[in-house]
């Protein structure tokens, strides 16, 4: 009955490391999205700076065309 027992063991397969691969897809993902989301987030800011310099800027010429 030993024998029979130490050769069950010996049949199975070693257990295996899940893989790590899956885990730094996921890793990259997260650090894309969150550098993606950093980047809209300027560029809005960005966008909403140009709309108030683009009236600065008629406001300015404005009062040059009033002092004519």
């Amino acid at each position: 009955m030993d024998d029979s027992a130490s050769s069950k063991h010996e049949n199975q397969p070693d257990k295996r490391k899940p893989p790590i691969w899956p885990w730094i897809v996921i890793l990259v993902l997260v650090l894309a999205g969150i550098y993606a989301h950093h980047q809209i987030s300027m560029m809005i800011d960005d966008f909403g700076r140009t709309g108030q310099d683009f009236v600065q800027l008629f406001e300015w010429l404005w009062s040059i065309v009033e002092a004519d």
